[in-house]
């Protein structure tokens, strides 16, 4: 895990930290507010905790997924990090291809889709041209449905 901080900008990495890090990490009081999170194990379930985003509290988040992930990211996971961050400020790197973040530390953080270049590989059973809360409230009804 790696947080950079830049003049007023913050970026954490995260790695591949799950729930029982992130407490910890809440616990020592190491977090603070972040600009821009790369969300944890490509969007697992057992990261990303409502807890642990509400004390980063991300403008922006990155997940990193693709075709050897096919289980990533989890549906309840980008539940909770759009219920703190805008549908539009998610990015993932199978649909949006590699994320290219280019700042000056002070004003807006310059994000770009580098679609053309997709270093995770292909595609998982999302429909990200649907990525939206009605959506992922289908995706849970019909998961817990009998």
């Amino acid at each position: 895990m790696l947080q950079l901080n830049y003049k007023d900008k913050k970026y954490l990495f995260t790695g591949d930290i799950e729930n029982k890090v992130e407490n910890e990490l809440i616990e020592m009081n190491t977090l603070e507010k972040v600009d821009i999170l790369k969300v944890s194990h490509h969007g697992s379930n057992s990261s990303t905790s409502t807890k642990f985003l509400d004390v980063v509290s991300p403008r922006y988040a990155i997940i990193s997924s693709g075709s050897t992930y096919t289980q990533f990211p989890n549906k309840n996971c980008i539940k909770r990090i759009l219920e703190k961050v805008k549908v539009e400020n998610l990015y993932l790197t199978e649909r949006d291809g590699t994320i290219w973040v280019t700042s000056d530390g002070i004003v807006e953080d310059i994000i770009q889709k580098l679609d053309k270049l997709n270093l995770d590989g292909a595609k998982s059973t999302i429909n990200y041209n649907e990525l939206n809360y009605e959506y992922l409230e289908s995706i849970l009804i019909s998961m817990f449905s009998f």
